[in-house]
């Protein structure tokens, strides 16, 4: 049995997320479709994490036990065939037996996305957040400082998570500007339910001057929820890239 790794990107504006859902439409559906359409073969396909509704992803990772012996390069042609033109395949390889798409990942990095002209850009709808207020880059970049290292992220994980261990490495976390868009960027050993998405709503009640800097540290050792900013919307999260 070949364990195949798929390298793949898209646009999650029209789905439910990655995980199979019962009556929507969802990543990983229209890929284990796509392999039954060509190989005849339905396969349990592992993700590299889970994303949620409207969520983008540069690159992703998953893989799957295949007992077919075709080409790598056949393979991503023939999903890049049957899948929908918003869900890409880049890269197809074959692995070793033991890896695992999630589980041997080393770090991910998460990008969220703010189109911060003072019209909102329609090319940008359903691909990040408007905010039409002023950023503070340099306020922001000093913010972003209070989020790296180890720590106990739980007033950054939203309520319906079954997750016991809260603590996390944020290796990075970044601020940049090009025209009108500012990207965020925050680089881990692995992320909380919408952490990614509370950490950017703090960031921005910092910018409005409703969390101040050195709150952060405080948000982060009291471990409440309340205590830090809003979640912003799927549809500014991306998954960046994952390190093995």
């Amino acid at each position: 049995m070949r364990n195949i790794l798929l390298k793949l990107t898209y646009n999650g504006a029209a789905y439910s997320g990655w995980q199979i859902q019962e009556n929507a439409p969802t990543i990983s559906e229209e890929i284990v479709k796509a392999v039954y359409k060509f190989s005849g073969e339905n396969i349990k396909l592992t993700g590299c994490g889970r994303t949620d509704a409207k969520v983008h992803a540069l690159n992703y990772y998953a893989n799957f036990s295949f007992d077919k012996d075709f080409e790598l390069s056949t393979i991503k042609n023939a999903l890049n065939h049957f899948l929908p033109s918003d869900i890409r395949i880049k890269d197809v390889f074959e692995k070793e037996t033991d890896f695992h798409s999630r589980f041997s990942a080393k770090s991910k990095e998460y990008m969220y996305l703010i189109d911060n002209g003072e019209t909102e850009d329609p090319f940008l709808i359903d691909r990040a957040f408007h905010y039409d207020k002023k950023i503070d880059l340099a306020l922001i970049e000093k913010a972003c400082k209070e989020f790296e290292g180890t720590h106990d992220f739980k007033a950054f994980m939203a309520s319906g998570s079954s997750v016991k261990d809260t603590v996390r490495t944020i290796y990075s976390c970044r601020v940049e500007r090009k025209d009108n868009k500012v990207y965020l960027y925050f680089k881990g050993n692995g992320f909380l339910y919408n952490m990614v998405r509370i950490m950017a709503g703090t960031l921005i009640f910092v910018n409005e001057n409703k969390i101040k800097v050195s709150d952060i540290k405080d948000i982060i050792d009291k471990k409440d929820r309340a205590n830090a900013g809003i979640t912003l919307p799927g549809w500014g999260l991306y998954l960046k890239d994952v390190e093995y």
